[in-house]
């Protein structure tokens, strides 16, 4: 059947990479960025429809705890009142992506809203979740899986 897809061709987060600042973190476990539309009621007749009037970017980070990668530079940032930004660059290249496609996206202007100082339990693997922010127009997608 032509253009039929296998099961095998199905994207594995196993293959999600996260570059910070250019510098390739090995260690992430989980990116999810999304926008989230704004929206006021709009009276058109008798329907109400709606009008987008802004949009909110924000997502997490996951990571197997290693390092302590960055730490460092947003707490002195942020002791001296310093909003500290960053560049983030993610991708996905499964090797049985149809076509060995794969899908990237570039996201500036990042902020952090909350990050673990440190947090440990006995006899479990650490993994620290952050969560940030950043601005909907510097989000941009630099590959895609046609």
């Amino acid at each position: 059947m032509a253009g039929a897809f296998r099961g095998k061709n199905q994207l594995s987060g196993s293959h999600g990479k996260l570059w910070w600042n250019k510098n390739l973190i090995a260690e992430i476990n989980k990116f999810d960025l999304k926008a989230s539309g704004e929206r006021e009621d709009v009276v058109v007749g008798m329907d109400i429809d709606s009008k987008l009037t802004a949009i909110k970017c924000e997502g997490s980070l996951e990571f197997k705890k290693i390092f302590s990668r960055y730490k460092k530079d947003i707490v002195d940032a942020w002791k001296k009142g310093e909003d500290i930004r960053f560049d983030l660059f993610v991708k996905v290249d499964d090797p049985d992506a149809i076509g060995k496609q794969e899908e990237s996206w570039s996201i500036g202007n990042v902020w952090f809203n909350d990050f673990p100082i440190a947090v440990f339990e006995s006899k479990q693997v650490m993994n620290e979740e952050w969560s940030f922010g950043c601005t909907f127009s510097d989000v941009e997608m630099m590959s895609e899986i046609k």
